[in-house]
């Protein structure tokens, strides 16, 4: 019954307007944070940076597009793959190179609830590499420490902005950067785009 209820629900997202539909992926997060053992709201602080919470975003070669129709997006990943192009698709940004690693198609990993399922797996895969939020959160974006650092920054601040009451710092923040204020607005998520431009030869 309750996947029942999730089929319709994605379903139900692909029809309602993208405004609508990012208000509808709470649920989406909750599970795989907690198969995943990941920290309470990380997942949907990530996916903010990444795409807006916009089910529908891909980046192609490092140029966003912030697309506002399943159909629009399945359409410019189909056209990146057969061109053998590099890129980033759905509301956790999942890289290209893991559609080839799985066999996925974009189709699939273009269905939210699959999509944040994956990111959730990904960023797993991620901590037991490194053992703590602040190098697993960076590496989920590049392999490259001088872009790892500031996206893992922007995160973590999205993520504190969004638990005001029980702010998050990671134990791995033992630098001036622990006590650093970021300023997040919803212009500085908008524009993590360009934060976000990945070299993605570094994943392999």
């Amino acid at each position: 019954m309750m996947k029942l209820l999730a089929i319709l629900l994605v379903f139900s997202l692909w029809s309602q307007p993208l405004s609508a539909a990012r208000e509808s992926f709470d649920a989406f997060f909750a599970e795989p944070a907690a198969e995943f053992g990941l920290p309470e709201g990380l997942l949907a602080a990530i996916a903010r940076v990444e795409s807006g919470l916009n089910p529908w975003a891909i980046n192609i070669a490092g140029r966003g597009y912030q697309c506002i129709s399943r159909e629009e997006a399945l359409a410019r990943a189909q056209a990146a793959q057969a061109a053998g192009r590099s890129f980033d698709l759905g509301i956790m940004q999942i890289n290209s190179w893991w559609l080839d690693k799985t066999g996925l198609s974009p189709e699939a990993i273009l269905d939210p609830q699959a999509n944040i399922r994956f990111g959730g797996w990904i960023l797993k895969q991620e901590f037991e590499r490194f053992g703590n939020v602040r190098e697993a959160v960076g590496a989920y974006h590049s392999p490259w420490p001088h872009r790892a650092g500031p996206y893992a920054d922007l995160v973590l601040a999205v993520l504190n902005q969004k638990n005001r009451k029980a702010a998050f710092v990671p134990a791995a923040l033992k630098t001036p950067q622990q006590s650093r204020k970021i300023r997040v607005s919803e212009t500085t998520i908008a524009n993590s785009m360009k934060v976000r431009k990945k070299t993605y030869e570094g994943y392999k």
